[in-house]
């Protein structure tokens, strides 16, 4: 089989087909071009709170054994994650200017 395919297969490996990019198209600018730390940082940000978001989903299956101390430790979980939004909001990380 690997011989018959490799027989078969259409030999077309001129133009854009050779081009490193998946694409075909020419890179817009130079590679080594200084990269926007903001696009790092947003998505540091993203994965930081998604995570956070993730460890709640526990709780919100078991919501039908909840107990008060359950509850001071997802309000103070809570607390933290808006503390953190909040900061990183007042640093202006969020902002895209």
């Amino acid at each position: 089989m690997l011989s018959v395919s490799f027989l078969l297969q259409q030999r077309d490996r001129e133009g854009q087909q050779r081009s490193p990019y998946e694409c075909g198209f020419d890179p817009f600018e130079d590679a080594r071009e200084a990269f926007d730390v903001r696009f790092a940082l947003v998505a540091v940000l993203f994965l930081l709170f998604d995570v956070e978001v993730a460890f709640l989903f526990p709780f919100g299956v078991s919501w039908a054994r909840r107990t008060r101390p359950t509850l001071r430790v997802v309000f103070l979980f809570f607390l933290i994650l808006t503390l953190g939004l909040w900061y990183e909001w007042r640093r202006g990380a969020l902002d895209w200017s």
